[in-house]
């Protein structure tokens, strides 16, 4: 049998997810179950044959959507959704604790797909149990604990693992109990992020004596990458995985060919680092891969980065015991994507480690009003004054009741959800609650409480269900009026399927079949409040049948590394598409897919993209880059940060630095596109910003991009709004653009004598009436002014309005274009 038809040993458990959930018509599907293993089998197999042709038939049968004001309304399209799924129903109560537990959501209207990974606290943590969650403080950033990095060899904390603080022994306790993995058999230590457990163990490999990597991904990772250099550096001889080009399946003869020995010898092949999932296009690996690396002598790394929040249980670790495990988790949902990974090695493979001192390893720092200290608690002054260097001066609301009871030190207390009545869900809460020692810390992770609650069954039915209808329903979009049909949206591994990650890769095509760039989806969904992400898919190998869509992927990999300046190792260039891609977790509803549909089928517009550009240029002074516009951005970074790296000497708050230390692995280039670190900078920055800089956005909010005057608006709103407190104070005033130009100045204020007075300037600037003294348009003239701006975009031979009546005394405006496209201008007299 193929390793990628090869099922999951858990068959008992799947097959319950097939009879009660899966299927959007189970009784077309399969005939009523029998307790037998047989039945159980057929039955399972037949879901899986059906499941595909039963969510096509019942989501728009036969129709295909090429306007996207033609789109079945959002109550129109559950009803239907539901009729196909009648099994969603069952799920309500995700949505439940989605209402009470991560309000967040709902009222930002914020869709978060660019999650990947497990959320370990609730949104409502930071509120009260008698009322909804207030606002935070704006320097708070959920904190719930702090990483405190510390340079140890990997080995050694491995073989005393046990000797952590009660908050990381409770922790891990917690999260080896949430991924079924014993503490008899591995032992476990925290690190920055995903890309420092991946380096951390490619510096204790033995690669001297197991000389191969073997890593099987079709997307390009920064963790893999990291991992790759280091063991390259360390005498590794690397070698990945080839996915079979156009549905990117394991190239399972390759694979087999670099897993299997020549030779029986008993010296160890290497590490064979396999993942479950892709977290980029959501395909399926089969297991027995695993299985099949270490009856050749392979040491296993299973990244399960990327799997479902309860798809462990239905893993079989003690089947496949793999050496070495990682996993991440970020602190909250919509909020906070920032947390730690977990690094795993099974405890008879820890011996092969080699020393090695790194700084990727991490402890865990408790936040103070995260947990309950008693009053006669012995905590030493030192003890105190380390914390609160870590990030304990950070305040935290009142933490709320929850559906599940604290994890305690040292034992864990967990009470159960209640589907219906939530007075039993309080008086469960109330007894667990009551068995904490009262001389205890106590926490909770309350995003992993709400996982256990609901269990694997309920939470892949609901994901499967979404995922499938948003497949479904974006291949449903058509170009309008062209010959070939041709299809906005292309997706690129498993469409359809019962057995698929909650992992989307996909691009949008013109109506000419040119792809639009992956960034500029990603940022025109920003402004809509959907959160994508985008990232590369290689390692494809293409048939001779394909041949010419090689060429051309080969081709526009090559102008992108160009235009980048990409990485030209060996004189070789990456072979790759840049796609968009979005992740579901068990939080995600049918609204936020729908309207991530609704989203992509704008993209029918041929002029969607352009009349975006107008729309934010003119009513939100935001303007989106359609041209090169990830190059642009990263230039301007680039210059910028090289002009504040002459001006000052990068000093940083210790608070700061403990939350951008997760970060320090990146490259420069990396740093530009992180889409984390760009949310972590906001975060930590937040409260600068309102008090240094957001005074100096009265003129530009009102006023839009002045482009070179953007400075100068920017200094004078400074003056008008802060002229009393700005004697002996210091400006840095800066401004990017055309290219790699960057230019940043500081400025010394001193209040000097009348008339040059701050405070006489800012009352002649008289900012407020000047501002109040605007005409004011109604949007339909402005859509009047934008729709004749298009229809002149380009055009010549056209004589404008002589109508100057609202411009200002010296002001040049445009009076004609001629038919050689030469431009004629008038002055304003008075």
């Amino acid at each position: 049998m193929r390793p990628e038809n090869m099922q999951s040993p858990c068959l008992r458990e799947v097959t319950q997810v097939c009879y009660h959930d899966c299927c959007p018509n189970p009784f077309h599907c399969f005939p009523e179950p029998q307790n037998t293993i047989s039945n159980s089998r057929s039955t399972s197999s037949a879901c899986r044959r059906n499941f595909a042709a039963i969510t096509a038939s019942s989501s728009f049968p036969n129709t295909q959507f090429t306007n996207h004001e033609s789109l079945p309304s959002l109550q129109e399209s559950f009803t239907q959704f539901t009729k196909a799924y009648p099994q969603y129903s069952k799920t309500n109560r995700v949505d439940q604790i989605r209402a009470q537990e991560y309000n967040n959501l709902s009222p930002s209207n914020h869709i978060c797909l660019d999650y990947i990974g497990i959320g370990l606290f609730s949104r409502s943590q930071a509120g009260s149990s008698s009322s909804p969650p207030p606002p935070l403080p704006q320097n708070s950033d959920f904190p719930f604990f702090s990483i405190s990095y510390k340079s140890v060899n990997l080995k050694l904390q491995l073989l005393n693992s046990s000797q952590g603080s009660e908050l990381e022994s409770t922790i891990k306790k917690r999260i080896m109990d949430f991924l079924n993995i014993s503490e008899n058999d591995y032992c476990m230590v925290f690190t920055a992020n995903r890309s420092s457990a991946f380096k951390l163990l490619a510096e204790s490999y033995p690669f001297q004596s197991s000389g191969k990597l073997l890593t099987v991904y079709d997307y390009k990772s920064e963790a893999v990458e990291a991992m790759i250099n280091t063991s390259e550096k360390r005498g590794a001889r690397v070698k990945s995985a080839e996915f079979k080009w156009p549905r990117l399946r394991i190239h399972s003869a390759k694979l087999r060919k670099m897993i299997v020995r020549k030779k029986r010898k008993k010296k160890k092949r290497g590490l064979f680092v396999f993942p479950l999932h892709s977290r980029m296009t959501g395909a399926i690996y089969s297991y027995q891969w695993m299985n099949m690396a270490q009856e050749n002598g392979w040491h296993v790394l299973l990244d399960v980065c990327a799997l479902g929040p309860k798809d462990m249980n239905s893993f079989g670790l003690s089947l496949f015991r793999p050496d070495f495990l990682i996993c991440s988790f970020y602190k909250v949902l919509g909020e906070n994507p920032t947390g730690f990974a977990c690094l795993f090695v099974k405890k008879s493979t820890v011996s092969i480690l080699e020393a090695s001192t790194s700084t990727g390893i991490v402890s865990l720092v408790p936040v103070k009003n995260m947990f309950r200290l008693p009053e006669d608690s012995s905590v030493t002054d030192t003890e105190l004054e380390q914390t609160s260097k870590c990030g304990m001066q950070e305040e935290l609301l009142a933490t709320s009741s929850s559906f599940s009871g604290p994890i305690s030190t040292p034992r864990i207390h967990s009470g159960r959800f209640d589907q219906e009545d939530t007075s039993e869900i309080h008086k469960t809460e109330v007894t667990a609650r009551q068995k904490v020692p009262e001389n205890s810390e106590t926490v909770e992770c309350r995003g992993l409480d709400h996982v256990d609650s609901l269990g694997l069954m309920l939470i892949s039915s609901r994901v499967r269900c979404l995922i499938n209808w948003l497949i479904n329903g974006l291949m449903k979009l058509q170009h309008p009026n062209t010959e070939d049909k041709v299809p906005l949206v292309k997706i690129y591994g498993p469409k359809i399927k019962f057995d698929r990650g909650p992992a989307l890769a996909f691009n949008v095509y013109d109506w000419k079949g040119e792809k639009i760039e992956p960034i500029l989806v990603q940022k025109l969904a920003d402004r809509s409040n959907i959160s994508l992400s985008y990232g590369l898919l290689h390692h494809i190998w293409f048939s001779d049948k394909y041949e010419e869509e090689k060429e051309k992927v080969i081709e526009r990999r090559k102008i992108e590394e160009k235009e980048m300046g990409g990485n030209k190792k060996k004189g070789k260039v990456s072979q790759g598409i840049t796609v968009v891609t979005a992740a579901l977790g068990f939080l995600v509803n049918f609204n936020d897919i729908y309207r991530l549909w609704a989203f992509v089928a704008q993209f029918l517009d041929a002029d969607f993209v352009e009349k975006e550009r107008w729309r934010y240029t003119s009513l939100s002074q935001k303007t989106i880059e359609v041209v090169d516009g990830k190059l642009s951005q990263t230039c301007y970074l680039m210059a910028l940060d090289s002009c504040y790296g002459c001006l000052c000497d990068n000093s940083i708050e210790e608070a700061a630095r403990e939350k951008l230390a997760p970060f320090s692995t990146l490259s420069s280039d990396e740093s530009y596109q992180s889409r984390d670190l760009e949310k972590v900078t906001q975060q930590v920055a937040k409260h600068v910003y309102d008090e240094k800089v957001l005074p100096t956005t009265l003129i530009p909010k009102q006023v839009g991009n002045m482009y070179t005057a953007s400075p100068d608006a920017a200094f004078a709103s400074l003056l008008y709004n802060k002229h009393s407190s700005l004697a002996g104070k210091r400006v840095i005033m800066f401004s990017y653009g055309s290219g790699l130009s960057a230019t940043m100045f500081s400025l010394h204020l001193q209040d000097g004598q009348h008339p040059f007075r701050l405070s006489n300037i800012a009352a002649v600037m008289n900012v407020s009436e000047k501002l109040k003294s605007r005409i004011e348009f109604s949007p339909e003239k402005i859509v009047e002014i934008m729709k004749l701006m298009e229809h002149r975009y380009g055009a010549n031979d056209f004589v404008t309005s002589k109508d100057s009546s609202l411009l200002s005394p010296g002001t040049y405006y445009l009076t004609e274009v001629d038919s050689m496209y030469r431009r004629y201008h008038a002055k304003r007299i008075c």
